[in-house]
């Protein structure tokens, strides 16, 4: 008498992944997962143009128009800007920095409401507005001048806050 052969029993003794899963296809995941990942590594850049020629693959370079605020306003230099520019990131999107900013717009406002028609008569009201004036503007062109570093110039201009507050520090 033979043996009988049963689904999923591989000789000498070995079980397919239908034994060890019940109700499986017997194709993992994360198996599949891995060779869609190797399979994209061996394809070629996106850049590059495959041209096939007496039966041998030739790799050639395609031209890639570049924008002129590729080139200009993204500022992706070597080691030591991206360290800098990693370490201004991290101040300025800080939250307790954000806050300090929140505070100095609101005192900001209270000083601009402070100020009116015969202030030049209290001589120290009108220095300690004026001297507001110029820490408040200190304090916001610092602001810009960091989240333009922070963020890139093509990236800054993407936001429109940020768009305002540079309109706004600028014509101050």
């Amino acid at each position: 008498m033979g043996k009988i052969k049963t689904p999923g029993m591989e000789p000498e003794g070995r079980y397919s992944s239908h034994q060890l899963h019940p109700g499986s296809t017997g194709v993992d995941r994360k198996d599949v997962m891995v060779l869609n990942d190797i399979m994209k590594d061996l394809e070629p850049p996106e850049d590059l143009k495959v041209e096939r020629v007496a039966g041998q693959v030739l790799w050639k370079k395609s031209f890639v128009p570049i924008s002129l605020s590729d080139i200009f306003c993204l500022w992706d230099c070597g080691f030591p800007w991206s360290f800098i520019k990693k370490i201004i990131a991290f101040v300025v999107f800080d939250a307790f920095t954000e806050l300090f900013i929140t505070l100095a717009i609101v005192v900001n406002t209270v000083f601009m409401a402070l100020d009116h028609y015969g202030l030049e008569e209290n001589y120290i009201m009108d220095m300690t507005l004026k001297s507001g004036n110029k820490v408040f503007t200190t304090i916001f062109g610092v602001e810009c001048a960091a989240k333009l570093m922070a963020m890139s110039p093509k990236f800054y201009f993407q936001v429109g806050w940020n768009v305002f507050d540079f309109i706004i520090v600028v014509f101050h």
